[in-house]
């Protein structure tokens, strides 16, 4: 058995929020979980899953749609999990990532809800499905072609989906989603939301997923290890080799490329972490 989450350091939601903190104790608590995996002390993506699940979406919310976009999620948990036991995990995406992303995308819903009042259940459960999807049995290293990482991980989704189907458009915004989650396609994603109010549709839904795919590599405290990170996955994939030296050019390059358009990420205050670092 996994151990239990401490919730007074992982996302515990007390008034009055500070957000920015909220965030930053989340991934600390993460990253001490982290340093436990050999020992078994990892608390493990399907509990983190559970946790969001239960801040977001009220039992008695579940409908159908909403538990079969649930059930697969806890599926693709499951199995990044199973499927670590079984392979050596990239340095920047392995299982610490999964619950990286699923931690933002949970606090950027979170704020969404608390600044509208409005809670929409189909968005967050399809939202954490996308996140815990969205780098499902990814290889390390980057695209060589448009969207090669992101099909092949569609690929392997589709082994789950034949066990715990969901419906034809959730498939159809996942599907998409994912596929723009390549790098070379987020900022197109950004530019097209400009002046465009939130609302929950598929264009603001896949900034959101390419905010929380980025928060804790924005973060002050954790964003530098995170690019040692990436950059030695990279490195070891033979994509940039020989380019350690380059570190604090392509942190800083990262850092100028990142993008944050939408309202729950501005009462986060991620971007002015972002300009400390380049300041």
């Amino acid at each position: 058995m996994p151990p239990p989450i401490d919730r007074r350091r992982y996302l515990c939601i007390s008034p009055p929020i500070d957000w920015s903190n909220v965030l930053n104790k989340s991934l600390g608590f993460l990253r001490d979980s982290w340093s436990e995996v050999r020992s078994g002390g990892w608390i493990g993506v399907p509990q983190v899953l559970d946790t969001c699940i239960s801040l977001l979406i009220a039992p008695d919310q579940f409908r159908q749609r909403h538990c079969n976009l649930i059930r697969s999620a806890r599926m693709v948990a499951i199995n990044i999990e199973l499927n670590a036991n079984q392979i050596v995990e990239p340095n920047y995406h392995n299982r610490l990532h999964f619950c990286d992303a699923l931690t933002g995308i949970c606090i950027l819903m979170l704020i969404e809800k608390e600044r509208t009042g409005v809670t929409e259940e189909y968005w967050c459960a399809l939202l954490l499905l996308i996140v815990v999807s969205h780098d499902y049995m990814h290889p390390g290293g980057q695209n060589k072609q448009a969207m090669e990482i992101e099909n092949n991980t569609i690929h392997h989704l589709r082994r789950i989906w034949s066990v715990c189907p969901i419906d034809n458009l959730s498939l159809d915004y996942l599907t998409y989603i994912i596929q723009k989650s390549d790098p070379r396609y987020v900022g197109e994603n950004h530019k097209i939301v400009i002046n465009v109010p939130f609302e929950w549709n598929k264009l603001w839904a896949t900034v959101l997923v390419n905010e929380a795919d980025i928060i804790a590599s924005c973060t002050t405290q954790f964003g530098s290890k995170l690019g040692q990170q990436l950059l030695s996955e990279l490195q070891h994939n033979e994509v940039c080799e020989n380019s350690l030296y380059l570190t604090h050019e392509i942190r800083r390059n990262f850092l100028e490329s990142a993008s944050f358009s939408s309202p729950a990420s501005h009462i986060l205050k991620i971007q002015s972490q972002v300009q400390v670092e380049l300041s």
